[in-house]
């Protein structure tokens, strides 16, 4: 009966097209949900040594860590440790759950302490307060889609620290369609953020490399 009068209430509306939509429509990727993708997990068919997050219902592959990366990334977890850890959690490379389709790992994020210290569940993007991505090859990526993501579920601040070029994208005022305020900073610039006050750029990232005298010489003859 069901099935019968859909039919009927498709044919008596005005319309020159032969189909319905739904079925004009080409193929979509399945939209994973994160029962799904946790399930995929426990039975093994995805492999513990492959890091991948869930976004947008898609499980994408993430970026392999480098030195780089890792060193960035261990300098502001310890940055934000040191300034925040008495009222707040510190958590790094873990991941978040923003809602049923998405469950993204961020590199660092910060959320308020927990009285079961976030055993029990995921934080979730109502707890968070403070999301940073450490790009070292996944720049566009952290500017783009995934800041319009952070936005769209409220985190109020967003942090990415571009490794290569050592700038700092600051972000906050998040509304449905992005962040509203974006500042791009160098190292020797300052900041006011919301969550840790006063900033000073080059605080917040490992001291750069320093060429050995030989590597210099090197440099020099080869100009």
């Amino acid at each position: 009966m069901m099935v019968r009068e859909q039919v009927v209430a498709y044919e008596a509306r005005p319309t020159s097209m032969p189909f319905p939509l739904a079925a004009q429509r080409g193929p979509r990727p399945y939209r994973w949900t994160v029962r799904e993708y946790h399930a995929m997990a426990e039975a093994g068919f995805i492999k513990e040594d492959v890091r991948v997050e869930l976004v947008n219902g898609q499980i994408i592959e993430m970026s392999p860590i480098g030195a780089l990366h890792v060193g960035f990334t261990s300098h502001i977890t310890t940055y934000l440790t040191l300034r925040l850890h008495e009222r707040h959690t510190i958590i790094g490379q873990s991941p978040i759950n923003l809602d049923e389709t998405n469950e993204p790992q961020p590199d660092v994020y910060i959320v308020p302490k927990r009285g079961d210290g976030y055993v029990t569940s995921l934080p979730t993007h109502g707890e968070a307060m403070l999301i940073v991505e450490v790009a070292d090859s996944s720049l566009d990526y952290d500017l783009g889609d995934k800041c319009r993501d952070y936005a769209r579920f409220g985190i109020p601040e967003y942090w990415v620290i571009d490794c290569r070029g050592r700038q700092f994208h600051y972000f906050d005022r998040p509304d449905p369609q992005g962040y509203r305020r974006h500042l791009v900073l160098a190292e020797a610039e300052l900041v006011q953020s919301k969550l840790c006050g006063d900033l000073a750029v080059v605080d917040l990232m490992p001291a750069a490399p320093r060429l050995e005298a030989g590597a210099e010489k090197e440099v020099v003859r080869g100009e």
